[in-house]
């Protein structure tokens, strides 16, 4: 291999993953299939309206991922299938680690990204999750995310490798506990922007979200997470989506009750992700509340409903916060 660390994915995010290993490597290649992407980056040192450092470069050849021991990839959960296909158009070398950055799940099979990857390739699979605004981690402040592989010593290894004195990656073994956390904390983000859009206090939304969490532990343990080390991504990147408007789940909600004629964003994660979790959680036998209470949330105010919105709130905070 003769280079450590790519990314796959020119959006926000990738942008963000690329300058957090420009700052670690002095270089980083962020592979993208829209050619003005690659001649913004290459001829004009920008992309989504950042600055970047002339070493970040961006390529259009596929095959060239080849050439790297680690591909993070952070294109969105709506076009994991096709990212699929071009790694295995390339014929992906099986020593190449993978690693999902990618916060949904696999709507088709209703299952988690980790899973599909597995199906689907022999190489090793990872997780990098937590609290992380991608324009926070482009202006160089301290960050700190989980990386999450079934095998521990990998998890070290690699963390290590995509670690530095700003981006600090913890290892973790709960790759399926990092998963969920990453796909419930966006729907409890919309739960909260309702809440604030309603003009619920702090203390109501302080009280959903703690259970909230505890939902996420419980439907972790039930599927087989042993939760080893993996805080940042179920109470860090929970708190930090669900509480500031910087996040777009947040905001989504928040405008669905502020801005109700105005056009919504169709592809925000926790919204593309609530049914599939549900009948995931309906076929481990796990009764969600507060997803629950966020799906029928999301429905009314979708449908302009905030009347019978808010009295559906109120008659249920009790039995969300004494139940789960």
């Amino acid at each position: 291999m003769k280079d450590s660390v790519c990314i796959l994915g020119s959006g926000v995010w990738g942008t963000a993953l690329a300058v957090a290993m420009n700052n670690k490597f002095g270089r980083c290649t962020l592979f993208t299939k829209n050619p003005a992407t690659f001649n913004s980056i290459n001829h004009s040192n920008t992309n989504k309206g950042f600055v970047l450092d002339s070493t970040i470069k961006a390529e259009l050849d596929l095959e060239k991922l080849n050439q790297y021991q680690n591909i993070i990839i952070a294109s969105p959960s709506y076009s994991i299938r096709q990212v699929i296909k071009d790694l295995q158009s390339i014929n992906l070398n099986p020593e190449v680690n993978l690693i999902i950055s990618t916060k949904g799940l696999d709507t088709v099979k209703e299952q988690f990204l980790s899973e599909t990857f597995k199906q689907n390739f022999k190489n090793q699979i990872m997780v990098l999750s937590g609290p992380s605004f991608a324009d926070e981690v482009i202006a160089g402040n301290l960050t700190a995310v989980n990386l999450a592989s079934e095998d521990e010593a990998l998890a070290e290894k690699v963390a290590d490798i995509l670690s530095s004195d700003k981006f600090i990656v913890v290892p973790s073994t709960d790759v399926i506990g990092l998963q969920l956390s990453g796909i419930m904390k966006n729907i409890l983000a919309i739960l909260s922007g309702i809440l604030t859009g309603l003009s619920y206090g702090e203390n109501t939304k302080s009280a959903i979200l703690a259970k909230g969490i505890s939902e996420i532990k419980l439907f972790a343990r039930t599927l087989g997470s042993n939760q080893n080390s993996s805080e940042l991504g179920i109470i860090g990147d929970t708190l930090l989506t669900a509480l500031s408007k910087k996040s777009r789940n947040m905001s989504f909600g928040l405008n669905l009750i502020q801005n109700p004629n105005s056009g919504h964003d169709k592809l925000v994660e926790g919204k593309l992700a609530i049914e599939t979790l549900r009948k995931i959680a309906k076929k481990n036998g796990v009764n969600l509340q507060v997803i629950n209470l966020a799906a029928d949330c999301l429905s009314l105010a979708a449908s302009k409903e905030l009347g019978r919105l808010k009295s559906l709130i109120d008659k249920a905070f009790s039995h969300v916060v004494l139940e789960v």
